[in-house]
Order: structure tokens, then sequence, then C-alpha cells
């Protein structure tokens, strides 16, 4: 079982205005926020 989460592509654009309606402009941003390495949050929004 994999134990990784990703976002559906369907919700991506929900996502996404989300992050910047929430005060984070790039992923980069938020990866800063939460302390976790970009590529956590790149493979999360790939879905």
């Amino acid at each position: 079982m994999p134990r990784s989460v990703k976002v559906h592509p369907d919700h991506q654009p929900a996502l996404v205005a989300a992050l910047k309606r929430n005060g984070f402009a790039t992923q980069s941003d938020l990866a800063a926020h939460l302390e976790v390495a970009l590529s956590t949050v790149s493979n999360f929004f790939e879905g």
C-alpha cells in the first residue's frame, strides 16, 4: 500500500486557487511554511 498522498487531477485547479487565496504564491512558499522539501509538495500537487 502506498504511503503517499496525491491530489486527483480534477481537483488541482481548486487547490492552486486555495493556495493563492491563503497567501502562498508558489509551491516553494508552502513548502517553506510547512518545513518540508519542495519535492514533497510538488509530488502532492502532481497527483
